[in-house]
């Protein structure tokens, strides 16, 4: 009876274990008709295992098979899912990688421009800074004779306002 219910039946495997399969429900089948004489012995009430009721139980076993079957393949597409992101993701690092060399490549082009920039820049600042201390020097001394001129101005009006009448 399994054989015939289950022969249309697609179960993802080899065909020996299918047979196994048809085996294993008649040899459930045949235990639960032991088991309902064992309890018509001990208890005296009787349990009938009907035609119906195997069929039932061979029902049972494809619904549960099928929902175990789609559960797996909904964890398969999830894995597959994921198996894609991540390489996706590793295309992605490459992709990266690759510009970032280029990007280094650069930046140190970039780098020895500013670093001759900078040297300039020291450079111009050393002459500015020599520039700035001789005039320093010229401001001094011209200071240094704007004070004896005030001198020599101051010592002069003292001399005008004394000869004056």
């Amino acid at each position: 009876v399994a054989r015939h219910f289950l022969a249309s039946y697609n179960i993802v495997c080899t065909p020996a274990v299918k047979q196994e399969v048809v085996f294993a429900m008649g040899m459930f089948q045949d235990r639960v008709a032991e088991a309902s004489v064992d309890y018509f012995h001990r208890f005296r009430r009787t349990t009938h295992v009907t035609p119906v009721s195997y069929l039932s139980f061979i029902n049972s076993y494809k619904a549960v098979y099928n929902a175990k079957h789609s559960a797996i393949g909904q964890l398969a597409d999830r894995m597959q899912t994921g198996l894609d992101k991540l390489t996706e993701a590793g295309h992605s690092v490459a992709q990266l990688s690759k510009e970032l060399v280029v990007k280094e490549k650069e930046l140190a082009i970039a780098s020895k421009k500013a670093e001759k920039v900078l040297a300039e820049v020291a450079e111009s600042s050393q002459a500015a800074e020599k520039v700035k201390a001789e005039v320093q020097v010229v401001k001094d001394k011209a200071q240094a004779i704007v004070d004896a001129i005030d001198a020599d101005r101051f010592v002069a009006q003292g001399k005008l306002d004394l000869a004056k009448p």
